[in-house]
């Protein structure tokens, strides 16, 4: 396809490459990707189109792999804000090996005069695929808690260990925290 801003009717309908990017921090470069994938198509660019769903299928396995470690390092400190970090990265290096791009381009092929693609029902679908991925892990959590595995992964004895006494020790006006006594927590 010739670069040129002539020719209304040569324009393909194309998702807003700028709402793909923003939404994909939402909702994982998945849902980016696969958006720019159709974009690519649809102007003809198959390579550029096959690099994003190479992004579609790292992030489906990084996810993958996320959930997994999720479920077994539960207790660690690290995965307390794993799941932004993982996003913010995800999307970050998303965003720099292809989202731009698609940005650039049709902003140079087209400006902002293009017909576009509605996104309504791709963020509702994407909306229910959250609601998937946060049932799945739910029950990923739920099945490891009921069946007692959580005693056996890494970080358990530590998650039992934090209980805590405040106390106000006697000719004082401030607060002493001190770890729970072995010999209480057994007693419970």
């Amino acid at each position: 396809m010739s670069k040129n801003k002539s020719g209304a009717a040569n324009r393909p309908a194309l998702y807003n490459p700028t709402a793909a990017c923003v939404l994909a921090l939402l909702f994982t470069p998945i849902f980016g990707a696969l958006l720019q994938a159709r974009n690519w198509d649809a102007l003809g660019e198959h390579g550029r189109a096959r690099a994003s769903r190479m992004w579609v299928r790292t992030t489906l396995w990084l996810l993958f792999v996320f959930v997994i470690m999720q479920a077994f390092f539960q207790n660690e400190p690290f995965m307390q804000f794993g799941g932004l970090y993982f996003l913010v990265v995800t999307w970050a290096s998303w965003m720099v090996t292809t989202g731009w791009k698609q940005i650039g381009y049709v902003r140079e092929l087209f400006g902002s005069d293009y017909p576009r693609e509605r996104l309504g029902r791709v963020t509702i679908f994407a909306g229910g695929c959250w609601v998937i991925y946060s049932m799945v892990s739910i029950s990923i959590a739920m099945a490891i808690q009921l069946t007692g595995l959580d005693k056996m992964l890494p970080g358990a004895e530590r998650a039992e260990s934090q209980g805590v006494v405040l106390r106000v020790p006697e000719g004082s006006d401030k607060v002493v925290v001190e770890p729970l006594p072995v010999e209480t927590r057994k007693a419970e």
